[in-house]
């Protein structure tokens, strides 16, 4: 990844940052800001009970050649009890990845994020996909328990669906100027009463975002359980030097090298404490840093630019501190999330959305 003028290198190694979350020992933050914190006044009344839903596309890389996932988001979820959706997608750049295409079901769309954990029947969710038009339906049933605010009230949002397409080789993306994938029509299901959600409730999405600049992941072997987020140059360099104390664990997240609009500013601290960890803060949490633990986070400049918590431009990622390791850091998807949370909770403290980035 490109550095920016003001970006240094410290111990070899050149790296990024993330954005106000929920207080912790080490960081105080402002507000509490998570996928969930849609404003009341964006959702439309769509029934008697005030029921507001908004589905949108979230943003991803899209680059010629490869195999993007897309997400589905929803901003309220609270007892829903089934999701219908009907779209289209630019056959000429897209097509679905079905990784088992002979097989009933299409694998190529999934239950993720708030539907990942439901109870479901096999064959669900049911996608049915023609390849020619570029025409989707996708019909989810919940059977199992019903998606509820959290203690603080938050309602349940984000990610309930995911969509792996191909892009093709050939595609001329800096000429196209529709959308991707054009979200037609979608109902919810809740409380026994079969809604739709209203053509203001739904947005489409270019896909074509600026995230497209890759983040990898890689473990440290002399400290299990903390993590190296780098670009691709340095990755290189990791790849080269530091082979026998960090593995690679593949792509972490893609982002964007230079500001843009709704973008934020991550910045990359290294730990003197903990050689070889860092943190990413977004420019607030930054200040913070700099005013009260400067003896222990040596600044190291500008890491990358992605969408802030709660925007619904992208996926939500996570972070999560090691309570073992105290000032180190993961950042996770929300897949890796719900299995940190089922399974590390011993290890690793939640602290919120850190940002939206693409997958």
């Amino acid at each position: 990844m490109s550095r920016t003028d003001n970006q240094e290198v410290v111990a070899g190694l050149e790296q990024p940052v993330v954005e106000e979350l929920i207080p912790t020992d080490l960081v105080e933050v402002e507000e509490d800001r998570t996928s969930s914190s849609i404003p009341n006044e964006s959702l439309a009344l769509l029934s008697p009970d005030n029921l507001g839903t908004v589905l949108s596309v979230g943003n991803a890389a899209i680059n010629p050649g490869t195999t993007v996932t897309i997400p589905i988001l929803i901003s309220d979820a609270e007892s829903l009890q089934s999701l219908s959706v009907d779209l289209t997608y630019n056959t000429s750049i897209l097509s679905i990845a079905d990784p088992n295409p002979d097989t009933p079901e299409n694998e190529g769309v999934r239950r993720a994020g708030i539907s990942a954990d439901w109870a479901l029947e096999p064959s669900n969710p049911v996608a049915n996909v023609n390849e020619e038009t570029g025409e989707v339906g996708i019909s989810l049933v919940n059977t199992g328990d019903l998606p509820q605010p959290d203690e603080d009230g938050n309602v349940p949002s984000g990610t309930i669906l995911e969509i792996d397409f191909q892009v093709s080789e050939d595609a001329d993306l800096d000429s196209l100027d529709d959308e991707l994938i054009d979200l037609q029509s979608a109902r919810v299901g809740v409380n026994d009463e079969d809604i739709a959600v209203g053509d203001d409730n739904l947005s489409d999405g270019p896909v074509l975002g600026p995230l497209d600049t890759n983040i990898n992941r890689f473990q440290s072997t002399e400290r299990p359980g903390t993590f190296l987020f780098a670009g691709e140059a340095e990755s290189v360099s990791i790849r080269e030097n530091f082979s026998d104390t960090f593995v690679e664990e593949g792509l972490a997240f893609q982002v964007a090298d230079e500001p843009g609009e709704d973008l934020i500013q991550i910045n990359r601290f290294q730990n003197t404490q903990v050689p070889g960890t860092f943190l990413f803060a977004a420019e607030t949490e930054s200040v913070n840093i700099r005013d009260n633990f400067s003896d222990t986070f040596v600044e190291e400049g500008i890491a990358f630019y992605v969408f802030g918590a709660g925007s619904d431009q992208a996926t939500p990622f996570t972070r999560f501190q090691n309570i073992e390791e105290p000032g180190t850091f993961v950042f996770a998807s929300p897949q890796e999330s719900a299995s940190i949370r089922d399974n590390f909770s011993d290890t690793f403290i939640e602290e919120g959305i850190a940002f939206e980035a693409g997958t």
